[in-house]
């Protein structure tokens, strides 16, 4: 029997193609099986993608278990029970695993590997270039994918899985309307929030205490333009080098990721000094902003 395919659909949410499971609704998850046609594919053995997911995996939950934060705990046990590895094909993707019988919720996870880029152009193009994002959750498939072929330290493997892995949570367990651009941006904060939150308790002082440094930077800089936060984006103007000791980067795309953390993270500590109480919903409107500038958020 063929596995299922998944297709690219042509919504772009956070600079991606939207891949989309073909299955039939009516059969029950226990049903998906799958086979490897290497005539049509790039056959690489399922032993290398469940070994980067196995590392990936330990590397969130190492930071889970460190900062015994319960949100993150929760997620990983979320990612272990519903993971379904995949890999890449030329229509889509394909599944590597059937689901259990027990299997709640499930998504697909496609760790790319060296070599993927044959599988199409949209792989090559969209999930195999060192551009972008590390790693993108699609609420159409669901579908999760990450740039394992790209050599990074642990510590972002980890916060990447956790960041992907709350969003397919939220999104398999609530089934919200990710087409919405309000919820769209307010689930996003929620993310960044966990992300800021375990960064910060896995970091230490030292590292919260460059953040908030950073944050009074672009409090100047807007004060500066004539703005008050919230009134305009604090664009992102340098390299934060002085991060390398405590948030060391083991490559340009690591550090891009690191550094677009440390902004995001910045703004929510200026907001939250700014408006107090009223920060979430400001938050909320600076992802709208940043998303919508770069042509990101749905229906907008």
């Amino acid at each position: 029997m063929r596995a299922p395919l998944l297709t690219l659909a042509g919504v772009v949410i956070i600079a991606i193609i939207i891949l989309v499971i073909n299955h039939n609704d009516k059969k029950k998850h226990s049903t998906v099986s799958f086979e490897n046609e290497s005539s049509h594919m790039v056959v690489i053995e399922e032993l290398d993608r469940t070994k980067l997911y196995n590392q990936w995996f330990t590397a969130a939950k190492d930071i889970a278990q460190k900062t015994k934060d319960p949100e993150a705990i929760e997620i990983c046990e979320f990612i272990e029970k519903s993971v379904l590895l995949a890999e890449p094909h030329p229509n889509g993707g394909r599944f590597l695993q059937g689901a259990r019988e027990d299997q709640k919720h499930y998504f697909g996870l496609v760790m790319m590997c060296k070599g993927d880029q044959d599988a199409g152009f949209d792989w090559r193009r969209d999930y195999y270039s060192v551009a972008g994002s590390g790693a993108r959750f699609m609420p159409d498939g669901p579908m999760m994918i990450i740039k394992s072929h790209i050599p990074t330290s642990t510590l972002k493997q980890g916060l990447i899985l956790l960041h992907e892995g709350r969003h397919a949570r939220q999104f398999l367990t609530q089934r919200y309307n990710w087409t919405d651009a309000k919820k769209f941006c307010e689930e996003e904060r929620d993310t960044h929030n966990f992300q800021n939150r375990i960064t910060s308790a896995l970091l230490g002082e030292s590292y919260t205490k460059l953040v908030i440094d950073i944050s009074h930077e672009y409090e100047k800089a807007l004060a500066d333009g004539g703005f008050k936060p919230g009134e305009a984006l604090a664009h992102r103007s340098r390299e934060f080098t002085e991060f390398d000791s405590i948030f060391p980067a083991i490559s340009k795309f690591e550090q891009d990721f690191r550094d677009t953390s440390i902004w995001i993270h910045a703004n929510f500590i200026m907001l939250e000094r700014a408006f107090g109480a009223e920060a979430e919903n400001h938050k909320a409107i600076f992802l709208f902003q940043l998303y919508k500038e770069s042509g990101i958020v749905p229906n907008s």
